[in-house]
């Protein structure tokens, strides 16, 4: 059995930065969000109070960026110039790296947005004003726009009331607002690709026009299904339709809605043999023989085709055809590469075990939160279950 070795202890000649910028403490990076960032000292000693300020669980990203430029220039006291060099790149690089950081807020305004946002808002002038300073050290420096500013003190006001913060909420709530006073609502000119935040950049008279219809599809597009994989899931409510005696399942409210809102007629139920052959090749990859087509045809129950389906769901050629989907989709390859530059095909020797582990636990109707932990760790959680998992390594 396959253990990952232990991570090892950082040595003194390492500092490690640990930025949490939850609460009102926030600098450039205006959003919940941790950062760490190891750097080798190069032997060069630190004294302890720069280890203490650098440390410190809290410090916002502005201080701590504070704290690496006194770190070169006053603090580490050190002789040699080539010490001194080595030092101030390595801070250098960390600092680099921090400022690299996407900002949350920036992406989750891309998500909430989507295509509807324009290439020129997907810039931090959205919420800030335009800044000369290359490396900004903090918001005196990089300050908000109108629009910026509304979303910062919304965020701290629901924050004191014990409210959800979250960047999306905000949008809503300031979406008819008009930040910067030019006479257009916020979410009018994202949507019509303006900045809400300078009052100087005016939608045309032509893209108003069209403003209605902006509006009628980005309420479409929120109504619709997102995927947000750290909300819990929520059951839509079914939509009403005019044709109820063509719906059978929940599913098909929601198709018979589209084909109302579209002006289109359903297509007349499929046939028997046909509906065979649909459930065959979609579940184990293969048609039905002719004996298995006249059992269906003969069979006059009213649960005849819940049967087949419970029938193809229990037969192994159900993990063999689905695993395929699965393999593709977890990067499986038989192929391990070149072998030592030659031009001969080479294979991974224990790789079909990790095939047939995935065939096997379709069959065994394994959830996918269950298979993906024990890809990832069934050796810590079940090291004597040679079935439970990955407990061999590839």
């Amino acid at each position: 059995m396959y253990r990952y070795p232990p991570v090892p202890q950082r040595s003194p000649q390492h500092i490690a930065f640990r930025h949490s910028t939850a609460g009102g403490r926030r600098g450039l990076l205006h959003s919940d969000c941790v950062a760490e960032v190891a750097i080798p000292s190069l032997g060069v000693p630190i004294s302890d109070s720069v280890l203490a300020k650098i440390a410190r669980m809290g410090e916002s990203f502005t201080q701590s960026r504070r704290v690496l430029r006194e770190g070169v220039d006053s603090t580490l006291q050190v002789k040699s110039s080539r010490k001194i060099l080595s030092i101030a790149l390595s801070v250098w690089i960390a600092s680099s790296i921090l400022a690299l950081a996407t900002p949350a807020n920036k992406a989750a305004m891309e998500r909430y947005y989507e295509h509807f946002q324009a290439k020129s808002l997907k810039q931090c002038t959205t919420c800030h004003l335009p800044s000369e300073v290359k490396e900004p050290a903090d918001l005196d420096e990089f300050p908000h726009n109108p629009f910026g500013d509304r979303l910062r003190k919304l965020g701290e006001a629901l924050e004191h009331e014990g409210k959800a913060k979250d960047l999306a909420t905000r949008l809503v709530l300031v979406a008819k607002e008009d930040s910067d006073g030019d006479g257009i609502a916020n979410e009018d000119e994202v949507l019509l690709g303006s900045n809400p935040g300078d009052a100087k950049d005016v939608p045309a008279a032509e893209a108003v026009a069209q403003l209605p219809a902006k509006r009628a599809e980005f309420q479409k597009f929120l109504a619709s299904y997102r995927w947000r994989p750290f909300e819990r899931v929520q059951r839509p409510a079914l939509p009403k339709v005019k044709n109820e005696d063509w719906v059978r399942t929940p599913i098909d409210a929601f198709i018979a809605a589209e084909h109302e809102q579209r002006g289109l007629q359903p297509r007349p139920g499929a046939s028997k043999s046909i509906l065979l052959r649909r459930v065959y090749l979609d579940l184990i990859g293969l048609s039905p023989t002719p004996e298995e087509q006249q059992a269906y045809e003969n069979d006059h129950s009213s649960d005849a085709y819940e049967k087949v389906v419970d029938r193809l769901l229990n037969d192994p050629r159900y993990g063999e055809r689905w695993g395929r989907h699965w393999m593709d989709v977890w990067r499986y390859s038989d192929w391990a590469g070149w072998t030592d530059g030659k031009q001969v095909r080479d294979s991974q020797r224990h790789i079909w075990r990790w095939r047939d582990w995935i065939v096997e636990s379709l069959n065994e109707d394994k959830g996918y939160d269950q298979m993906v932990v024990q890809m990832l760790a069934a050796d810590e959680i079940a090291p004597e279950d040679t079935n439970a998992g990955m407990w061999f390594e590839v």
